[in-house]
């Protein structure tokens, strides 16, 4: 290793693990919505919504640690070289989190269109929470320090 650079690749490794199991589980977790939404003959009655409104609280909470970890190394550590000018970075930036956002949006959706409006309703509170939650404790930090370094292989270089 040359001078100032350090071995990240344990650390890498370790958040990509984290990354790759938590996005199984909430595809898992989602999937298994979907099937019983269609599969399930009296999706209406009150067990079966609150057995939606449980999966959708854990789905939820899947997805922030996800977005926490994507955060994490998308912004902490810079693993790829400098970008070629006239990436659109800063698209891609605003893109990520609407993406997270819509997630959580099709689920309640989905329960919309069965006509499950209570479920629809108190899944929409706890997604548009989720999703407070995420901006204040993900993306908001990370726009106000912006006087971090990230820990680059390559070079040393502020956050923009």
């Amino acid at each position: 290793m040359v001078g100032t650079e350090e071995d990240l690749s344990a650390y890498i490794a370790y958040h990509s693990n984290i990354s790759n199991n938590l996005a199984l589980i909430s595809g898992f977790i989602f999937t298994a919505i979907v099937l019983l939404l269609t599969l399930l003959p009296h999706p209406s009655q009150p067990l079966v919504q609150l057995t939606f409104f449980i999966l959708l609280a854990v789905f939820n909470l899947i997805v922030f640690q996800l977005f926490g970890e994507e955060a994490l190394l998308g912004y902490c550590v810079k693993i790829a070289p400098k970008l070629p000018e006239g990436h659109p970075t800063r698209i891609i930036n605003v893109l990520s989190p609407l993406v997270w956002i819509l997630l959580g949006i099709v689920v309640v959706m989905m329960f919309l269109v069965l006509e499950l409006v209570y479920l629809a309703l108190a899944s929409a509170v706890m997604t548009a929470m989720a999703d407070l939650l995420g901006y204040f404790k993900i993306v908001k930090p990370l726009l106000r320090w912006q006087q971090w370094k990230r820990v680059s292989l390559h070079e040393d270089e502020s956050i923009d």
